[in-house]
């Protein structure tokens, strides 16, 4: 008896010493897997071969995980596809869609360059609120959106459309110019349709537009499809940082970045 009870307490000691040498541990960082859904980041730095990689000016790099999806703006178009995060944090895409915006020669190879960046198999670390985008040559560091930047404001904002979605159809369309939209705070929304100059009146909620009238172009199928949103009786709105979206009761709508 007297062995066993030796026995035990040297048992029940070693266990205890190794309690007191476990490191403690970084559920944010160090835990296996990240745990990005339902989370947008925007891009704070961008870093090429150790040197400063400039966003463009008035511009930043947004994603957006929800339930397998990945939101993509970097300054010009809307991208977006499907996306997993293997054993290794490596963050694999298939592909990404992007709607077909004419922007200066700027903006459309920060497009190019983000596209390249996360169809490269690129490895992520996740802090409590920050993500890291490493290749072996690139390294992007993002913060948490909410902490990034506060949401525009809907008034007196100089919004540009920058794409639009139908969950039954492609809406791609390549413009010269494209549509911007100014809700004053008078009551009259004004802009450019993608055809011609506009001053409508309107009414708002906190989360509903309704418009008087439509503009009603027809010089290209996108100038059509901005007039139809437009043109619909109620349509809701949502305002993330520079980023307003306009959805109609059918889902189909359009997304505009402020200027």
């Amino acid at each position: 008896m007297r062995i066993l009870s030796i026995t035990l307490a040297l048992v029940l000691l070693a266990a205890a010493c190794g309690e007191r040498k476990r490191e403690p541990v970084d559920l944010a960082t160090d835990a296996p897997g990240i745990n990005i859904n339902g989370k947008e980041f925007w891009s704070t730095s961008v870093t090429e071969n150790g040197q400063d990689r400039p966003v463009v000016d008035g511009t930043h790099i947004s994603l957006r995980f929800e339930a397998g999806e990945i939101g993509v703006h970097a300054g010009c178009n809307s991208m977006g596809g499907t996306y997993t995060v293997d054993d290794d944090d490596v963050l694999v895409i298939d592909g990404l869609f992007s709607t077909e915006m004419g922007c200066e020669p700027e903006r459309h190879a920060q497009d190019e360059f983000i596209i390249a960046v996360l169809t490269s198999r690129p490895t992520l670390v996740a802090g409590t609120n920050t993500l890291t985008i490493t290749t072996p040559t690139i390294t992007i560091e993002l913060l948490d959106r909410e902490l990034a930047g506060t949401d525009k404001s809907l008034l007196d904002t100089g919004w540009t459309v920058d794409g639009f979605f139908d969950p039954l159809a492609a809406t791609a369309y390549a413009v010269d110019l494209p549509a911007r939209l100014i809700f004053g705070s008078d009551g009259r929304a004004t802009g450019f349709d993608g055809c011609q100059a506009f001053d409508i009146a309107y009414q708002a909620t906190d989360t509903t537009i309704t418009f008087a009238a439509a503009p009603s172009p027809d010089c290209s199928p996108y100038a059509v499809a901005f007039g139809s949103v437009l043109g619909r009786t109620t349509l809701r709105f949502e305002i993330q940082g520079p980023k307003l979206t306009l959805t109609a009761e059918d889902s189909t709508g359009l997304t505009a970045r402020a200027d």
